[in-house]
């Protein structure tokens, strides 16, 4: 038997010790009762047990990379692998254009993005930090969120896609951290690797110096970029779009026990920064003008040593840090 691509049929599980029997049901049209009958007793056994070659997927690749399907056919042996990293990289999405914590992504259900009449798509989620009940026990289930989430367009179809892989129930499986940061390495690998094949080394990702990219960071890089754009020091991200604006409306009626530590603290950083640079400047001779020159020269002579402390004051006194840049 050959496959559609010319070459002999893979009876291997994988190209891996085993039969891969609903494979070769499917393309035969055989029964996996038929097939395992041949394997034990047919007169193609020696032949079943010994084929060796690929297991194409019967269905087109349309993904493109320069103009070129991104690989000539899918192996039957690597549809888990790649529906891992598909999922994968979806919880990269909602997790880092979101701002949610890696529990509420965890819990996230089919059907938690519904299309909306108007407006912007909103998530449901649930939060578990501080669920109580009616009578003040701790609601280790969580609770449905009073304010949803605002989902931009990418985040929307990650969602999208993920519900058509996912049956029902948890999006992402109810993974916990811990395992989704081992996957996350994973498609890191893989990601880059594909670059490599196709000589895009500018695509990359490389080695972060601050360890392995883990569900933890998303959050907080989100509250990075947008803490650093016009008004601070970084622009956000052109991807974003109409994201500032989205999470402003969205994070607007919320406590100040979310995101916004991380904003917060992420801008006055970016303060601390500024002072910091406007401090090496006059220390190198360079002047200040304007109606606020003597208050900014005043606040740069003063830089370097909460600068110095922001470490411990960020961790250990969120709130003396953001008070002593008046914030």
């Amino acid at each position: 038997m050959t496959s559609s691509y010319g070459t002999p049929l893979s009876m291997a599980a994988g190209n891996r010790s085993g039969l891969a029997a609903k494979y070769i049901s499917f393309v035969t049209g055989a029964s996996i009762r038929q097939v395992h009958r041949q394997v034990v007793e047919g007169p193609w056994r020696d032949h079943l047990l010994s084929a060796s070659g690929p297991a194409p997927v019967l269905t087109e690749v349309v993904g493109h990379i320069d103009g070129l399907p991104w690989t000539e056919f899918i192996d039957y042996s690597e549809v888990e692998a790649l529906r891992r990293h598909l999922i994968t990289a979806a919880y990269i999405a909602v997790s880092y254009l979101t701002g949610m914590r890696p529990r509420e992504v965890q819990a996230l259900e089919k059907g938690c993005c519904p299309d909306p009449e108007s407006g912007r798509h909103l998530i449901y989620s649930r939060v578990f930090k501080t669920p109580i009940d009616d009578e003040g026990n701790h609601v280790p289930q969580g609770v449905l969120r009073d304010v949803p989430w605002v989902a931009i367009e990418p985040v929307v179809n990650a969602i999208r896609i993920v519900e058509h892989l996912t049956p029902g129930g948890y999006l992402f499986g109810g993974v916990i951290p811990e395992t989704m940061n081992k996957r996350i390495e994973k498609f890191t690998m893989w990601a880059s690797d594909l670059a490599k094949r196709f000589g895009r080394p500018h695509e990359v990702i490389p080695a972060d110096k601050y360890g392995a990219v883990g569900v933890s960071r998303f959050r907080r890089t989100l509250a990075w970029h947008i803490a650093r754009r016009p008004g601070g020091l970084v622009a956000l991200a052109i991807q974003y779009g109409h994201m500032r604006t989205a999470m402003s409306a969205g994070y607007a009626s919320r406590s100040r026990d979310g995101i916004h530590d991380f904003l917060d603290v992420e801008t006055a950083l970016s303060v601390a920064d500024t002072l910091t640079a406007l401090n090496e400047a006059l220390t190198n001779g360079s002047g200040a003008s304007g109606s606020a020159a003597r208050r900014a020269i005043n606040a740069a002579q003063h830089a370097p040593g909460l600068v110095r402390n922001c470490g411990i004051l960020r961790r250990e006194n969120a709130d003396r840090f953001k008070e002593a840049w008046a914030l």
